[in-house]
């Protein structure tokens, strides 16, 4: 399951290097239009093309956090914020000073901040799940708590 995650990490790494490296903005903004365009075909014609961005951005960075919480358990949740916080400015970074053609925007370092912390959360969460299954896998349920006398007993020795 490791290498799996590992191999779906380093994937999202260059598809996300792409997307945001890409000295053109039709590929993001295409995508922003495009699901403006669907969202509008089923009559949901309130959320702008603003909103949409927003949580694309947020989307991006979810995986970043999730994917390194899972993959390398030692390295603390503050690490992983500070690690996607710091990305997010380099990337912003990079827009504004080598690609002339991209906008570098606060709006867009809040929504990937916020996307790296719902990462953080998702995988914390997914690693106690997993946590929790192998434990009772490893221990099975004994009748009348651990030691089998009942909820709160302990076994006395000589009794």
């Amino acid at each position: 399951m490791r290498r799996l995650l590992a191999v779906v990490f380093a994937v999202y790494v260059a598809a996300a290097a792409y997307l945001v490296f890409w000295p053109q903005p039709d590929t993001p903004a295409g995508a922003v239009l495009d699901l403006h365009t669907l969202l509008g075909r089923v009559g949901i014609t309130f959320i702008s093309g603003l909103v949409i961005e927003f949580v694309l951005n947020v989307a991006l960075f979810v995986p970043l956090t999730l994917l390194g919480v899972l993959l390398w358990p030692r390295i603390s949740p503050m690490h992983w914020l500070l690690t996607g916080v710091a990305a997010t400015f380099l990337i912003e970074f990079l827009q504004y000073a080598a690609l002339p053609d991209r906008s570098a925007t606060l709006i867009d370092i809040v929504a990937n901040s916020l996307g790296a912390l719902i990462g953080i959360d998702l995988g914390l969460r997914l690693r106690w799940l997993h946590e929790r299954q192998v434990r009772t896998k490893e221990s099975p349920a004994q009748p009348g708590g651990p030691n089998g006398l009942g909820p709160g007993a302990t076994a006395r020795p000589g009794r």
